[in-house]
């Protein structure tokens, strides 16, 4: 098995509910259906990583059913993609360290955690319907165990603020 740092995050990973915020608000302020909604929630979510010196590619699987590969360039290259929940949005990813973030509640987030950790930073934007969102991934420890954390900030064509943070467990050590 492959280090699991900041600098290699690939693996596979299972969704720690306790752990994590509940994903309904984010996922409401995305536009996504109520049905979705609560399948995804009830359902066990299952995350593949591929991460190397130039992409973060993921895959999300719920309830064991593969979903749509969300592969990211680390370049800052701006790119539409579309995706059967969340519809066509432009994403932009990079890799910063969290002394570069100057977002207060981005910054609190990873309270602890040395300034010059990386961080995969992702800003999405939705093309139709309005919401915003940054999702920001690193390994941090939680409950005296080190666990990919991924922390998202989205926001609705109201202007309104979610805030969610889900920790996900290594399953294939």
């Amino acid at each position: 098995m492959a280090s699991f740092t900041p600098e290699n995050m690939s693996g596979k990973y299972k969704l720690n509910k306790q752990l994590s915020t509940n994903m309904e608000e984010l996922m409401q302020i995305q536009k996504v259906g109520w049905v979705v909604r609560k399948a995804i929630i009830s359902a066990l979510v299952a995350l593949t990583i591929a991460h190397d010196n130039t992409s973060f590619n993921t895959l999300a699987e719920v309830a064991g059913i593969p979903g749509v590969a969300n592969n990211r360039l680390l370049d800052g290259t701006s790119v539409e993609e579309k995706d059967p929940i969340f519809g066509l949005a432009k994403k932009r990813t990079v890799v910063v360290l969290l002394g570069d973030v100057t977002e207060a509640h981005l910054k609190d987030a990873w309270k602890g955690l040395d300034p010059d950790t990386k961080l995969v930073f992702t800003s999405y934007q939705s093309v139709k319907d309005g919401w915003k969102m940054i999702e920001i991934v690193t390994v941090q420890e939680v409950d005296a165990q080190v666990r990919l954390v991924m922390y998202c900030v989205g926001t609705n064509d109201k202007g309104e603020v979610v805030h969610a943070r889900m920790v996900y467990d290594r399953v294939d050590k």
